[in-house]
């Protein structure tokens, strides 16, 4: 097997596991249990292409049971291979989930309406659904459908019951539309503070802008900093970023986006994008969003080095694989928005580190690298 076909292979592979839901390793096991030829050509390949750096990469998995039929250096080689199958299936997964709605999804040929209902093929009205429920299941005209994975339907809920006048648009999931209700899963709990305090004005003037960059170091083992080694190591966090600038007198954007490795290959950027035109020294409570977005940025192959290595305000140059809205509220006051990054944003030390040095007046004692244009 040359290298051309070994790829084939994991185009071929990772299309099988993306379009049917399945794991990469239980594709594997299931071929290597029937003899199958071809995978075996290809774990040589990649066990002789393997080095010091991907042996590393899959010490760890040595411990478990995961395709351990084959022997320690062919080993190596089956589970980069896992990896690379995998790699590629979550690319694929993003690209079809996040991709403009259109006729085919499943979603719209089980209910047509909610496409002609959508705002710009992306997001659907919350007036368009008639229930939400705690697992992210909507009921809709005729059956179920789904929130998008990365939306928590606790966002939903309280965006809705603090704002109900407030235009409400989500992310469904295209892909899933079911006439019975499907299994509860199981959700992780959503803390938040009762009373945070608030940043006190929108003290900008025009053409003024502010920046901040909160980063988890790498403790090289667990003793040094657990909290930063499990965050780092084992959830992927690098960063969390923000930019505002005040354009005009009456104009102030904002961006924030942290960023979550899943591998050599492959970063998600959760993004909270607003606009205002509340002016200078007006407070949070006064100050109403014309906008607010919740959305996911998915970069790939070299742009994962190239978002990581530039600062926020040259982000914008660095190309995604794909990019979709999982919210959007509008008029609604600007004061939500630290409420929004404690449940949007995942790292508990990237966002505690944000709101306690944006918008919490206590000085600089977060972990993060803080830094003010």
């Amino acid at each position: 097997m040359g290298l051309d076909e070994y790829q084939d292979f994991v185009e071929e592979l990772a299309t099988t596991c993306a379009t049917s839901d399945q794991a990469p390793q239980d594709v594997l096991e299931r071929l290597f249990q029937g003899g199958d030829q071809k995978l075996l050509q290809a774990v040589k390949l990649r066990a002789s292409l393997s080095n010091e750096v991907d042996a590393q990469r899959v010490e760890g998995l040595f411990e478990t049971g995961l395709l351990a039929q084959f022997e320690r250096e062919d080993r190596i080689g089956a589970l980069m291979f896992c990896f690379e199958i995998g790699d590629t299936a979550e690319k694929r997964r993003f690209a079809s989930r996040f991709a403009r709605y259109k006729n085919d999804d499943s979603l719209f040929q089980f209910n047509p309406k909610l496409l002609a209902d959508a705002r710009e093929a992306e997001l659907i009205p919350h007036g368009s659904l008639n229930a939400i429920y705690d697992d992210g299941t909507v009921q809709i005209e005729g059956g179920f459908a789904q929130l998008d994975e990365m939306l928590a339907p606790s966002i939903v809920h309280m965006l809705h019951e603090v704002f109900p006048d407030a235009k409400l648009f989500l992310r469904l999931d295209p892909r899933k539309a079911f006439k019975t209700r499907q299994p509860s899963l199981l959700l992780e709990a959503v803390m938040v503070p009762a009373n945070p305090r608030w940043w006190r004005n929108l003290g900008l003037r025009k053409n003024q802008k502010t920046g901040a960059r909160y980063v988890i170091n790498a403790p090289a083992t667990p003793s040094e900093d657990l909290a930063s080694y499990i965050e780092f190591h084992a959830c992927g966090f690098r960063k969390l970023e923000t930019i505002t600038l005040r354009r005009e007198h009456n104009y102030l954007t904002m961006m924030l986006e942290e960023l979550e490795q899943r591998s050599d290959q492959l970063l998600i950027g959760r993004c909270i994008h607003l606009d205002s035109e509340a002016p200078y020294d007006t407070t949070p409570a006064e100050a109403m969003v014309r906008h607010l977005d919740l959305a996911i940025n998915v970069y790939s192959g070299s742009e994962v080095r190239a978002r990581l290595d530039a600062e926020m305000n040259n982000a914008d140059k660095v190309k995604t694989l794909v990019r979709t809205h999982l919210l959007r509220i509008e008029d609604a006051p600007i004061q939500i928005l630290p409420l929004l990054c404690l449940m949007f944003f995942r790292s508990h030390q990237l966002r505690s580190d944000l709101i306690s040095n944006q918008f919490i007046d206590i000085g600089d004692g977060g972990h993060g690298d803080r830094r003010t244009e």
